[in-house]
């Protein structure tokens, strides 16, 4: 079986209105990846927001993680670098819809708070 081709860039503004329909409300540092086709099947990175850094990874819908998994672990591991650089706190929301989220999550090191209305908010003990 041979793995999918992929890549991993850093993303550009149009790039990220071209995943979500709309440029990002916040300022990011984020990275998408392509498949061969060079359509994006994801983006992960940093939002910067009220001192707080948020860190995100969003899949294409119809995108099944453990197709991509080696690489959404690369791509967080170059979100987490940048986040460790900037010495700030760092906090992710788990994704329900996604089965493996919550693994995902402790394998990089976060650790669960509770939320507010129930929303699953983890702390990244590196920060």
């Amino acid at each position: 079986m041979t793995r999918p081709t992929v890549r991993i860039r850093a993303a550009s503004t149009a790039s990220l209105k071209d995943f979500y329909a709309c440029a990002p409300p916040f300022r990011v540092r984020a990275w998408v990846v392509e498949d061969a086709a060079c359509r994006i099947v994801g983006v992960a990175g940093l939002e910067y927001r009220g001192g707080v850094l948020k860190a995100f990874m969003d899949l294409a819908p119809g995108v099944e993680a453990k197709a991509h998994a080696r690489t959404f672990i690369h791509v967080a591991r170059r979100v987490l670098a940048a986040a460790r650089r900037t010495n700030m706190p760092v906090l992710a929301a788990r994704d329900p819809n996604q089965p493996r989220s919550a693994a995902f999550l402790k394998h990089f090191g976060f650790v669960r708070m509770d939320g507010p209305d129930q929303e699953e908010i983890w702390r990244w003990r590196n920060s």
